[in-house]
Formats: C-alpha cells, sequence, structure tokens
C-alpha cells in the first residue's frame, strides 16, 4: 500500500482551516445575536427618565436588575449556556465537516447535532423568548424600560461570560 504523504498533509490542513472557520463563524454567529438584542433594548432603557419615577418604579428598577442579572445571567448562561456552548464549538473546532461549519451557531446552541433534551430545552426557550418581547412589546413606560434594563443587565453578562467560556476552551484545550 502506497501512502501518499501530501494527500494527507493536504487534508490536515483543510480540516484545520475549517475547524478555525466554523470556531469562528459560530462565536461571531452567536455573538452577533446577542449584540442584535442589545441593541434592540438600549433605546428603551436609554429613554427612561428616572425624575419621573415613583419610589416604586425605583424598587422595582433595582428588583428587576437584580433578578434579571441573576437568573438570566449568572444561572442561565454563565453557569449553562455559555460552558456547553462554548465546548459544543471547540467540538466543531475539532471534527469540522461542511455541514457543521456552516451551521456551526446552531449546532453549538444545541439547535442541530444535539440529544433530544437539549433540543427540547433549546426550542423552548426561543419561544419562550418570543413570547415574553411579545408581551413585554405591549408594556407601557416606565415599565418596559424596567423590564428592558434587567435583560440588558442580563445579556451583557451572558455576552462577556460567553467570550471567556470560548477563549477559556481554547486555552485550556
Amino acid at each position: 500500500m502506497v501512502i501518499n504523504y501530501y494527500s494527507l498533509y493536504l487534508i490536515l490542513i483543510v480540516n484545520s482551516v475549517l475547524g478555525i472557520i466554523g470556531y469562528i463563524w459560530g462565536f461571531l454567529g452567536i455573538s452577533y445575536m446577542i449584540l442584535h438584542g442589545l441593541s434592540c433594548m438600549i433605546p428603551y432603557v436609554i429613554e427612561l427618565d428616572f425624575r419621573l419615577f415613583k419610589w416604586y418604579h425605583m424598587i422595582s428598577f433595582f428588583v428587576v436588575i437584580i433578578i434579571l442579572g441573576y437568573s438570566e445571567g449568572y444561572k442561565g448562561f454563565q453557569k449553562s449556556f455559555s460552558p456547553r456552548t462554548a465546548n459544543r464549538l471547540y467540538d466543531i473546532f475539532l471534527k469540522p465537516t461542511f455541514f457543521r461549519v456552516f451551521f456551526s451557531p446552531f449546532i453549538s446552541m444545541g439547535f442541530i447535532e444535539s440529544s433530544r433534551k437539549l433540543k427540547f430545552i433549546s426550542y423552548g426557550l426561543v419561544l419562550m423568548i418570543v413570547v415574553f418581547i411579545l408581551l413585554i412589546e405591549k408594556l407601557y413606560d416606565p415599565w418596559r424600560g424596567i423590564i428592558d434594563s434587567g435583560v440588558v443587565v442580563g445579556l451583557s453578562w451572558g455576552l462577556i461570560s460567553f467570550w471567556f467560556s470560548c477563549f477559556r476552551v481554547i486555552l485550556k484545550k
């Protein structure tokens, strides 16, 4: 049997390049989705006029920021989504195919090539977010801005934890 070392070397290079492209595409795609959500909510937070707040608005503001920062930012992103997504991105980096590279953001978030439980959680979470968006859109000021403030804190925490998780996975392995 004759081994063509040039062909093996070429395959290794193509796989390495595909893996890097898949990792970067997934990283940028997920970062874009989170940043887009932030950019949609920040105008409502900026419009808040704290001078018109009554005492219960101010208490609600701080309570919502603490609750959503903890539940969305810490529990949702930092402890669950970010490490899992970073590990799945690293798996795409190690075992790239054209399909996995093309759908890298969706595979790493668990929409494709995942267990039934993770797919159920991923799709259920998206459905829940859409319902919350539709309900919160109907709120009047200052309540919409108050809730959006908490979401901005949670998403910002989530984006930073996602970036740290991705860099930690690359540096550790």
